[in-house]
């Protein structure tokens, strides 16, 4: 049992989506979304491409720094409400996309690709090459293979592996000749008791059930929260 890409199909619904994230609102220490924020912030305005936008919070900030946001998600409920929001989303399921070559300055992947299959990563790499202009910026955020480790000890058998994790978002880049810049992010998050965890993890693994063979906590449990924000050019 493991970690795959099976369980991104669990964030089609806005619930388990908002529960999820609510967890990153726990803890201390510098928070990622933060990073990615004023990466994307720093980016020269232009047309913007973000794959896996969720509710659409990040597209609405690339919009206000000025940016021509064009966002795209495998779920048609969460395109729905990005939509609601203002912003221009449309329902596209990664690696393919839909667009032609040359059509953005920068594109953003915010922790989607590493629930790709690993042929999946590389060919979304290929693409996002593809449809921004040589010279243009990737900005993408993923977390480390050792994410919330305390956490993933805890049950049997698991493995938490991820197909665009931190440790090796540089080799995979260069197979699209980029070079990157990785700014690694750690902090804290605090599971309140055991049945907030079990919830959590039902949601990253198949078959969920694996979660009933978790040892149990007693109390809260607190587990690094280890991710990063990575910078590339794409070659001209």
């Amino acid at each position: 049992m493991s970690f795959t890409s099976g369980p991104l199909d669990a964030f089609a619904s806005e619930d388990v989506y908002r529960a999820q994230q609510s967890v990153y609102r726990t803890g201390s220490g510098p928070d990622a979304r933060d990073v990615l924020s004023a990466a994307v912030g720093r980016l020269s305005p232009g047309d913007l491409l973000e794959a896996g936008c969720g509710e659409g919070a990040l597209a609405r900030h690339a919009m206000a720094c000025g940016h021509r946001v064009v966002a795209v998600d495998g779920s048609a409920r969460m395109v729905e409400l990005a939509r609601a929001e203002g912003v221009d989303a449309r329902v596209c399921v990664l690696p393919e996309l839909p667009f032609p070559a040359g059509s953005f300055d920068h594109a953003v992947a915010a922790w989607v690709l590493h629930y790709l299959t690993d042929d999946q990563v590389l060919q979304a790499l290929r693409e996002f090459a593809r449809v921004v202009r040589p010279g243009g910026t990737l900005v993408l955020a993923t977390n480390s293979d050792r994410h919330m480790a305390e956490l993933w000890a805890r049950l049997p058998s698991a493995r938490y592996r991820l197909t665009f994790p931190a440790e090796r978002a540089a080799d995979l880049l260069a197979t699209i000749g980029a070079r990157a810049e990785v700014t690694e992010v750690e902090g804290t998050v605090v599971f309140q008791d055991d049945a907030q965890a079990r919830r959590f993890l039902r949601n990253q693994v198949r078959p969920a059930s694996a979660v009933d063979r978790m040892a149990a906590i007693e109390g809260s449990l607190t587990v690094t929260r280890r991710a990063a924000v990575i910078v590339a050019e794409v070659p001209r």
